[in-house]
């Protein structure tokens, strides 16, 4: 199973000799009381973004609340290419948090929460923070140096115009998954090896992944305007909490091989 990887968003790796100090509460909290981590235990932190390492246990301070770690070995986060891009139609009730659990332990890089025409659920000031802390969780949970990059949410119009701006180049697939679409799984396949063929690098693969009502023709319209074509996963219709790790479990035995 690995070696425990927990989040630490201010970390900083110790120069050579010097222990590195946990101040934070809630990690001590978590490792110490929760797990009940003791000295010489091994254990990975990462900020989630460009810097993570393996430490061991080396005090406990427990009238202070801290501990003392150990710098064992800095530990390399991978780049990751091509990027995996999912827009996740917002969805009812714990479905969210589903979806966000299941495409982090397959890999997803970005997550758009998109406020689709048919999506039930409406976004509300306090899901980002939500949204994070599943991301964070899932990614401690699967072990993962880099955590997704979550942006703000997006309407289709909004959705259109980041796509563009934020991730702009001709080498991106833009692939709205579509049940009844006639482009079968086979030629997702094609798409991507044609990609990767004539493309010096192949930079983004986005996945448009709609609410349980299905996506609106007028959005399936708005985003061919941008280059996005319709997909379908096959004979078996997912839910859409879903269909975003599907797809992404199918990009990586793709890429893979």
């Amino acid at each position: 199973m690995g070696l425990p990887l927990f989040h630490n968003p201010d970390l900083k790796l110790p120069n050579n000799n010097q222990n590195y100090t946990i101040t934070h509460l809630e990690l001590y909290k978590h490792i110490i009381l929760s797990q009940r981590r003791g000295i010489g235990s091994q254990i990975k932190l990462s900020n989630g973004l460009n810097t993570a390492g393996l430490f061991e246990i080396v005090t406990i301070k427990k009238a202070d609340k801290t501990f003392d770690l150990k710098l064992l070995k800095t530990l390399k986060i991978p780049v990751n290419t091509p990027k995996k891009i999912i827009v996740q139609a917002l969805l009812k009730n714990k479905a969210n948090y589903l979806a966000l659990d299941l495409m982090t332990q397959a890999g997803v890089n970005y997550i758009i929460p998109w406020q689709a025409n048919k999506s039930i659920a409406k976004w509300q000031p306090n899901h980002l923070t939500k949204w994070q802390n599943q991301i964070i969780t899932s990614s401690e949970q699967s072990r993962q140096l880099r955590f997704p990059t979550l942006l703000n949410p997006k309407n289709t119009e909004q959705l259109c115009k980041t796509l563009i701006k934020d991730f702009p180049s001709q080498n991106n697939l833009i692939l709205i998954l579509q049940p009844n679409s006639q482009s079968s799984l086979t030629s997702f396949k094609k798409l991507v090896n044609q990609k990767l063929k004539t493309a010096q690098k192949l930079n983004n693969i986005i996945f448009i992944v709609g609410p349980e009502g299905g996506i609106a023709e007028t959005e399936i319209k708005q985003l061919s305007q941008i280059g996005g074509q319709t997909i379908s996963l096959g004979q078996n219709i997912y839910r859409s909490f879903l269909a975003g790790s599907a797809a992404l479990i199918s990009l990586n035995s793709l890429l893979t091989n």
